[in-house]
Parts: structure tokens; C-alpha cells; sequence
């Protein structure tokens, strides 16, 4: 090689390793400045509740380091507690996710109450929109934005506007506004607010699997975009640290994710016409897709009822951690499918086409007592905001 050569290489090696350095300085002193402005003792929070979390439902250790496949695996056939369930067939568990059932609904139509009225419902005053959902340090990754001078709600809208998602989790912001002091005080941005700090958060595990590498770097991103726009600093949680506890909740829900499905058999093959006109009977309230579902008294889902890919058979669904043990959606369910049989001269199956014993249905009614329970003791009441977000 040239002296030419030797000295053009000497160069370019110089002008890297100067873009290093100055690039570590510049990350060092944000660092610095960020730790010396923001409140401590935020971020151990995060690690505590989320800490508790998982150790309130049993979760195996060498659940930490599996793949996003295997941890879900439980949630295809998964068990209601710990009683065992006498000889005889048992009402299916349902082994596919219906996105449709899965998405949040906002009904449009009437209320349905359970009960003997079999005329069609009449049309209801719209009911208030539910609140906004707030970061939970239990399920979401949190970044915490600290602002110099309080902004208004509507430029830290304006600000996080187009971000949603990070991947197949949703992303949430809310803010702290001024005067408060605690991450508590947390409330959903609004205009005519004024916030001393900005919180963006992604959700660590869902019905897809836990938060993956790809998302939290999306998320990251995200989040240091925001921070560039409000002049401020962004301090995320280590990456390794984040994965973890999102496989750790999502081991801990695996074990306590259920769908619960009855079938009816009918003697002559239904159509959806048939089927809507039943349903309206029953008061139900169709979703679209030959679905029909029973809502509770503030309009939230409690089971589905549709045609199978059988025509002379329905198929009921219960999603158990998104239907509040309060709707006594199992019962309700089983009420209606005893009626539906009775109506067409059909028959209560499993799905295998078999006759359910009354001691199945017994001890699933056991075994769904001792789910809601376990679902209450990690902090995740069937039903609640929390719940409908994880299990989604």
C-alpha cells in the first residue's frame, strides 16, 4: 500500500473514532442532566409492582427465557383451576382467538338484560363513554417526560397525536399535571390542563405475546421523538429488563386465560336468517359476521352466540377474563343454551357432540370461581380496564 494510501486510512480511522467520542459525551451528559432534574425513586415502581404481579400467580422460572410461542401455549387448552373434573365430557374450551371477539366493543344497539322477555329490544339512550385507560406500572413499560415549564394538554396531544401502536401493542400516554407530585396522580391529557410531565407507556404482553425487541426499539424511538419535539429528555428502562417482565406477565396471564364454549345441536340445519331471528327473541344484539351477543347492563359483552361450521349446530362463547364475575356470564350462558335447545328441539353438547353431565357443568362453575379469584389477586379483575387491555 501507498504512503497515500496508509494516510487516507489513518485519517478516516481518526474521524470515526472522534464521532464516537463525542457522540458517548453527548449521551453521558444527557444522562447527567436527566438524572440530576428528574424525581427519584420513579422507576422503582415499575420494577416492584410488576414484581408483585408475578409473584402472586405461579409462573415457572424457565418461562423467563421461552419464546413468545411457547409461553402462549397454555392459553389453547387451558384449565380452570386446580379441581379435577369428574369422568364425562366437559363444555369445550375454545382453541382459536377470534380477533373480532377479542377487539373492544362500543354497542351501538340496546342493552339486552338476561331474563325471559322475548321480544326484540327497544333502542336505548347511548351510554357515557367509558374512561380513558391510565398507564399501569404492572403492565406497561413506562417512559416518563419531565417538561422544564408546564405545557398545556393540547400541545402535548398535539404532540403524541399519530402514535398508537409499537408493533402489536398499543402505546397510551397521560400526563401528571401541576401540583401533583406522585405518579398516582396520573391522569388521561386534556385541554384546558396544564402538566408538568408527559408519561408514554407500551403494554408488555397481550394476547399476540410478550413486548419483543422490535417493539420496544419502535416504542423507544417513539418516545425519544416526543422528547425531541417537547425540548426535554427521555430516561427509557433498560431493554433486558423490560423484555423480561413482559414474558413474566405474560406466563403469569397464560396460566390464567380462558375461553369457555357450549354447543347446541338442532335436528335440521340452521340458517342466519333462522339464527337472527332466535337471537332477537333471546334479546340479544347482532355484532355482525352471524354473531350474536348477550350485554350486561352497562352494554358490556358477556357471551357470543353464532353458527359453527356445522349448520345444524350454535356455538356459545365466554371469555372469561374480559366478562366481570358480576354478569355471572357462565350461568347466563348456560341458561340461554338450555333455552335455545328447548326452542329447537335440539340439545346441549360438548364439541365432540356429546351430552354435558350436570357434574361438568358443576365443577366448571368451581373451577371459574377460583379463576375470577386468582385474576383479583395479581391485580387483574375480570372485566376491568386492565384486564380488557392484557388479555386482548
Amino acid at each position: 500500500m501507498s504512503s497515500l494510501g496508509i494516510s487516507i486510512l489513518i485519517l478516516a480511522v481518526s474521524a470515526i473514532v472522534a464521532v464516537v467520542a463525542v457522540n458517548l459525551a453527548q449521551a453521558l451528559g444527557r444522562r447527567r442532566r436527566l438524572a440530576a432534574a428528574r424525581p427519584r425513586g420513579e422507576a422503582d415502581k415499575v420494577r416492584e409492582r410488576g414484581g408483585e404481579a408475578a409473584g402472586e400467580a405461579p409462573a415457572p422460572a424457565d418461562e423467563r427465557g421461552a419464546s413468545p410461542r411457547s409461553a402462549r401455549a397454555d392459553r389453547r387448552e387451558p384449565r380452570l383451576g386446580e379441581v379435577e373434573a369428574p369422568a364425562g365430557a366437559e363444555p369445550g374450551f375454545a382453541s382459536e382467538r377470534d380477533p373480532e371477539l377479542d377487539a373492544p366493543h362500543e354497542p351501538t344497539e340496546a342493552v339486552a338484560q338476561p331474563g325471559p322477555a322475548r321480544s326484540a329490544p327497544a333502542a336505548a339512550p347511548a351510554r357515557p363513554p367509558a374512561p380513558a385507560p391510565l398507564l399501569s406500572p404492572m403492565c406497561d413499560c413506562i417512559v416518563t417526560l419531565p417538561l422544564e415549564t408546564p405545557m398545556p394538554g393540547e400541545r402535548l396531544m398535539a404532540a403524541t397525536q399519530g402514535i398508537r401502536r409499537a408493533g402489536g401493542k398499543p402505546i397510551l400516554v397521560d400526563g401528571l399535571p401541576t401540583g401533583f407530585a406522585s405518579e398516582d396522580d396520573a391522569v388521561p391529557l386534556a385541554a384546558g390542563m396544564a402538566f408538568r410531565a408527559l408519561r408514554m407507556g407500551v403494554l408488555l404482553a397481550n394476547r399476540h405475546g410478550p413486548l419483543n425487541a422490535m417493539e420496544y426499539s419502535e416504542f423507544v424511538a417513539a418516545a425519544q421523538a416526543v422528547a425531541d419535539q417537547l425540548a426535554t429528555l427521555a430516561d427509557t428502562p433498560d431493554m433486558a429488563d423490560a423484555i423480561a417482565r413482559a414474558r413474566d406477565l405474560d406466563a403469569t396471564c397464560a396460566q390464567l386465560d380462558a375461553q369457555i364454549g357450549l354447543n347446541v345441536d338442532a335436528p335440521d340445519a340452521l340458517g342466519p336468517a333462522q339464527v337472527a331471528a332466535l337471537a332477537a327473541e333471546l334479546g340479544m344484539v347482532d355484532r355482525g359476521g352471524h354473531r350474536h351477543a348477550r350485554l350486561g347492563p352497562g352494554g358490556e359483552l358477556v357471551f357470543t352466540m353464532s353458527l359453527t361450521d356445522s349448520p345444524q349446530r350454535l356455538g356459545f362463547l365466554l371469555d372469561v377474563p374480559r366478562t366481570a364475575e358480576s354478569l355471572e356470564g357462565w350461568s347466563a350462558m348456560l341458561d340461554c343454551a338450555r333455552d335455545v335447545a328447548a326452542r329447537l328441539s335440539g340439545r346441549v353438547v360438548d364439541d365432540a357432540g356429546r351430552p354435558i353431565p350436570l357434574e361438568s357443568l358443576d365443577t366448571i362453575a368451581r373451577q371459574l370461581a377460583q379463576r375470577y379469584a386468582s385474576l383479583e389477586a395479581i391485580g387483574l379483575p375480570a372485566g376491568s380496564t386492565l384486564a380488557m387491555r392484557v388479555f386482548n
